[in-house]
Order: C-alpha cells, then sequence, then structure tokens
C-alpha cells in the first residue's frame, strides 16, 4: 500500500467526545457546571471531583448537601475496599507463620491434654489444666487473627526490651480482637444449628392447647384399638384379586448371529512367460 504524500500513514484518532455537565444556577443568575458521574469511576476519582465540585463558589445549598452525602458514602467504599485489599496481602504475607505456629500450638494442646490425663495429684491436675486453657487462648489467637492487622507471632520474644513491651501490648488488643471474632463465629454457628429445632419448637407453640390435646386423644385411642383388635388372615384368593393386573411383556426372540464373510479365493499368479504369450495374441488380433 502506498504511503500518502504528506508524510507517514497516521492512525485515525478517534473524535474527541465532550465532556457532559449538568447546568446549575444560583440565585444571582450564575451559572455552576457540575459534572456527571460515569459508571465503572474508580471511587478515587470520583471523591476528587466531588471535592473539587465543593470547592467552587456559589453552589446551591441542597446541591452542596446531596455531594457532601455523597463523598461521605465514597469515602466508606474506599475505605471498605481497602481493608478488604489489606486483608487479602496480609493472608498471603503471614500463611506460613500461622500454619506453622498452628501445628505447634496443636501439639503443645495435646501435650498439656495428655498431661491432665496423667495427673497423679491435685498441683499436677492444676498445672496441666493452666496449660491447656493457655494452648487454647494461643490457638484461638492464631486462628481468628484480625485478617486487616499485620500478624504478631504469638511464640516468638524480641530480645529488645523496649520492643518486647510494644508487642506485648499489642497482643494484648489483637487477643480482644480474635475472642471478638471467635464469639461471633461461635453463635453464628449454634444460629445455623439450631435454625430448624426453633422452627418446629415456635410452630409448636403457636398451636391451639386445645387443638393438640383432642389430636393427641384421637391418635392415642386409634392406637390403642389397633393394638386391641388381633388381625384375621386373609384368604390367599382374595389378596391375588386386589394385587393389581401387570400387563403382559413380548418378549423378543434372540437374533441368529450373523454369518462372518468367506475369505475370497485365491488367485493362481500367472508367470512372466504367460503373460507374454497373452500380450503377443492380442497384438496379433
Amino acid at each position: 500500500m502506498a504511503k500518502p504524500a504528506g508524510g507517514p500513514a497516521s492512525k485515525a484518532r478517534a473524535p474527541f467526545k465532550k465532556r457532559t455537565f449538568q447546568d446549575h444556577r444560583t440565585k444571582d443568575g450564575n451559572s455552576v457546571h457540575a459534572p456527571v458521574a460515569k459508571k465503572g469511576l474508580p471511587v478515587k476519582q470520583q471523591i476528587r471531583n466531588v471535592k473539587r465540585l465543593l470547592a467552587r463558589e456559589g453552589i446551591p445549598e441542597d446541591m452542596r448537601r446531596n455531594q457532601e452525602t455523597k463523598l461521605a458514602q465514597l469515602e466508606k467504599e474506599l475505605e471498605a475496599h481497602e481493608l478488604k485489599m489489606r486483608a487479602r496481602e496480609y493472608k498471603k504475607r503471614y500463611r506460613r507463620v500461622r500454619h506453622v505456629e498452628t501445628v505447634k500450638l496443636q501439639r503443645r494442646l495435646a501435650q498439656a491434654r495428655r498431661a491432665l490425663h496423667d495427673a497423679a495429684s491435685e498441683e499436677e491436675r492444676t498445672a496441666a489444666e493452666e496449660r491447656v486453657r493457655l494452648a487454647l487462648l494461643d490457638l484461638e489467637y492464631v486462628e481468628h487473627f484480625p485478617p486487616a492487622e499485620k500478624y504478631i507471632s504469638i511464640l516468638v520474644e524480641p530480645e529488645d526490651p523496649e520492643q518486647r513491651q510494644h508487642v506485648l501490648a499489642e497482643r494484648v488488643r489483637l487477643r480482644a480482637l480474635a475472642a471478638a471474632r471467635a464469639a461471633e463465629a461461635t453463635l453464628l454457628t449454634e444460629a445455623h444449628e439450631g435454625r430448624p429445632t426453633l422452627g418446629r419448637a415456635s410452630a409448636a407453640a403457636a398451636a391451639p392447647q386445645g387443638a393438640a390435646d383432642e389430636d393427641d386423644f384421637f391418635l392415642l385411642s386409634e392406637s390403642a384399638s389397633e393394638a386391641e383388635a388381633p388381625a384375621k388372615p386373609r384368604p390367599a384368593a382374595e389378596r391375588q384379586a386386589e394385587r393389581p393386573a401387570q400387563p403382559q411383556l413380548r418378549i423378543k426372540p434372540p437374533r441368529p448371529p450373523k454369518r462372518a464373510p468367506e475369505p475370497p479365493a485365491a488367485q493362481p499368479q500367472r508367470t512372466r512367460a504367460e503373460g507374454g504369450r497373452k500380450r503377443r495374441k492380442r497384438a496379433d488380433a
């Protein structure tokens, strides 16, 4: 394809699309243009656009209130999104550390339970119970650790005294958060497991008492009468007559097996001399 004389071939650009505006006029007649929010726009860009709009002068009060409400909602969405992304990053970063500590704490809990089972005196039993309690608390800390927080190891102690104090304070705060998450998970599990039982109990409580007693009375009387009446044997002809008639099925006879095709008869192979004689006869004719 030949290039145009004016220079190298250039791609055709898309036509410029003007930005759409909403026309808001103030009491004195001045026009304030507000950009229309587009679908699929990033949340940060929407927040920046709303803040730029609120920084202008001469905006109507109703429009300002609406934009401030929208700004608060967008900031909440941004905070939730950042929290989710941070939780995903921390889960990937501390996955191996938490797995190793979970295995170690489970082994420690098993040892404490064996010591509790083999305790001979009251002092040994008390010490073993305390070990079991601490191991359960540490295991709860690892399993229900807040996902959006940096993981602080429960088994490793820093050597610096100042850093050790900071780690201990953070562990107290994170233990409280982990305990709250564990309690919430327990409540959800119990509610999920007890939902069918609660439904049956509420249905039984909603039924009238008289109807329930009456139904129980009739059920008891019918069961008693059935138990007292002996079962009489029925004749075989009567039982055979009550059975539904079954349709007769037509059974097709099996097809004979197909015969295998016979192999073709072997043709005698002619010699070279015989072929030459036949060719000469055809040439003479």
